[in-house]
């Protein structure tokens, strides 16, 4: 029995399993675009009072670059730099309030939604 067919046909499909699986990581990039859809909280955590949750708040940016992101972690996309001072209005949280999502309200980024680290804000509660 020649077994080269069979050989042939196992590696083809292996190759394409191979092609197919990476494909679909390739789509499915933890780095792709979430917006609004990542927001756990659709509000924002008070440190200063157990318990206490505000509709919104208005951040300022402490560090002196920031990077405005497409989804609350590192590895998403940069959307561009806020500097020391920008303002951010802030209308949700991530899983573990670790990563703020609002709009940028002044700068070269003014208008734009996006991600920041809540470790580079500092918080005024509005509302």
């Amino acid at each position: 029995m020649d077994i080269r067919p069979v050989l042939r046909r196992a590696i083809t499909a292996t190759v394409a399993a191979g092609v197919l699986t990476t494909g679909a990581v390739a789509l499915a990039s933890p780095a792709s675009a979430v917006g609004s859809s990542a927001c756990v909280h659709s509000s924002v955590p008070n440190d200063n009072v157990n318990n206490k949750r505000y509709r919104e708040a208005l951040g300022d940016v402490m560090s002196s670059s920031l990077s405005l992101r497409n989804g609350p972690g590192t590895g998403y996309s940069k959307l561009g730099i806020l500097h020391k001072h920008a303002s951010i209005k802030v209308v949700c949280t991530s899983a573990g309030d670790r990563w703020l999502y609002g709009r940028v309200l002044d700068g070269s980024n003014k208008g734009r939604w996006g991600w920041v680290s809540r470790a580079y804000v500092y918080l005024l509660y509005t509302t």
